[in-house]
Parts: C-alpha cells; structure tokens; sequence
C-alpha cells in the first residue's frame, strides 16, 4: 500500500468500508496503483487501515461493481483501466501489438509473446461470408496468430479478411505487425467490433496441433467482426475468432476491451490483433 495515502479510519459517521472505498479509489485515480497492477491483499488492506476483513471486503466489493477494479480467483484484486485517459488508451493501442489479448494474459502473471503462424488464401466460410456480403468459398485471406503465456499457447486468433475492403491490409507484414495496426495505418479512422459472442467449443485436429494439446480440448470461442466508424454499408472488414484455453487463463471481458458479449450496439475496438 502507498504510504503517501494517509488515511485514518477513527470514529466517524462515514462507514468505514466507505472510507477505505475512498482511499483505494483516490489511489486508483492518480494511478498511483497503474492500469491492471495487483492490489495489496485483503490482509494487507486490512493492516494497513485497521479494519476487518469483512469491511475490506465491502469496499472492494463495490469498487468491482462499479468498475474499477476486477478479480482473479486465486490471484487477486488488480486495477482496471477505467481512469485511463483516451490519449494513454490511444498511445497504447498503437503502439501495443494484441493490446487486449497482450494484457489479459499479463493479468494472470505470465509473460506475454505474439507470434505470426500464418497467411493463406482459403474459401470463405458460410458464416463469415454471410457477414460479408460474399458467396461461401470466395478467396479471403485468413491470417492466424498464437499469443504465449510464458511458453504455452493460450489464445489462438484466426481472422479471415474482407477481399475487397481490407485489400489494401493485406500488404502489411503481419510478422512485425499486428493486424490492429495495419487496420490503422490503412484507414486512419475508428474502428469499431460487433457480433461479440462467447461460447464452449471442442479443439479439432488443426487447433489441437496449433495450440499443444488433445483433440477434442474445451476451449472457450469468442468470436467478433471489425467494422470502421465512417463506413455506411456497416459491412465488416475482418471477421474473427478467438480460442481461449481457460486451464491457463480466465477469459477477462474488460481488460483491454468491452465486455464481450452479444450486443446491438457497436464497440469501440481494441483488440483486433
């Protein structure tokens, strides 16, 4: 705990789960405590303000609740991104290769690595197809990637691109740079992720190959499909999916990202790696 955060917790007509709430959150908003860095522990809090465990709880209980924090089971509390100005966002989702994917393995303590596996030409899935206005089994490109926990595949991203709308993508060196930041030079506009869904899904022979382990392994499938702000027709230029294998990782919604579920409404994108 920072010690320049003087707080005294005496007699007061302010609860004081509150007023540890308050201290925490004036901590968290001078970044004192940065962006997805592990809060002291529930002992330590309770040390710290000499209080019960019970009225450590309660605060960060609602810290959680309200966003400005999230929890690891069995790791820990760590700060969010919430006080992070857009500019800071920005900065870091231009100059950080797999943002989102880059900080949810780090949450879970593991050192992060991204590594290109492939660029090839394949026919276009029905689904994807669907989404981009095409006949299944037009010519896509597909470019595919595994983002390391220490020396583990923990997510395994497969995008299949727009032949016509990302046409001009597909001239970036996805080796070196990650498919965000080609979307981003080419375009120079917001890019925004719909379509979000999460769901079980069981590793075929490729994936388990890929990814190091069995055949028929649970993993979790979030998919998504990237549009860019000012396109009219909506129509997306990447369409993707991600597989998690949870026995190393907790799939974290809000680390790097909005939460990934289904809505009507679009998203601003961070991930699209």
């Amino acid at each position: 705990m920072d010690k320049d955060i003087d707080v005294t917790i005496s007699e007061s007509l302010v609860p004081k789960y509150y007023m540890v709430k308050q201290a925490l959150l004036k901590q968290l908003k001078a970044q004192i405590t940065k962006p997805h860095q592990k809060l002291p522990t529930e002992k330590e809090l309770t040390q710290h303000f000499q209080v019960s465990r019970i009225t450590v709880r309660k605060a960060l209980s609602e810290l959680e609740s309200e966003g400005y924090i999230y929890r690891i089971q069995g790791r820990g509390s760590f700060a969010s991104d919430k006080f992070q100005s857009d500019q800071m966002k920005h900065h870091a989702k231009n100059n950080t290769a797999a943002h989102a994917y880059k900080y949810q393995i780090e949450a879970h303590g593991y050192q992060y690595k991204r590594q290109f596996v492939a660029a090839r030409r394949v026919g276009c899935p029905a689904e994807e197809a669907s989404l981009f206005g095409l006949e299944q089994g037009v010519s896509v490109l597909c470019i595919e990637r595994a983002h390391f926990a220490d020396d583990q595949v923990a997510i395994f991203v497969r995008s299949y691109l727009h032949p016509v709308k990302a046409a001009e993508v597909e001239q970036h060196n996805f080796i070196t740079q990650s498919l965000l930041n080609a979307f981003q030079e080419c375009f120079h506009a917001d890019l925004f992720c719909e379509g979000r869904r999460v769901k079980i899904d069981c590793a075929d022979a490729e994936l388990a190959e890929y990814m190091n382990i069995e055949e028929k392994t649970p993993l979790l499938k979030y998919t998504y499909h990237t549009i860019i702000s000012d396109d009219e027709e909506k129509v997306p230029i990447e369409c993707a999916t991600a597989w998690y294998r949870a026995d190393i990782i907790e799939f974290l919604p809000d680390v790097g990202g909005e939460a990934a579920t289904h809505h009507h409404h679009h998203h601003k994108c961070s991930g699209g790696e």
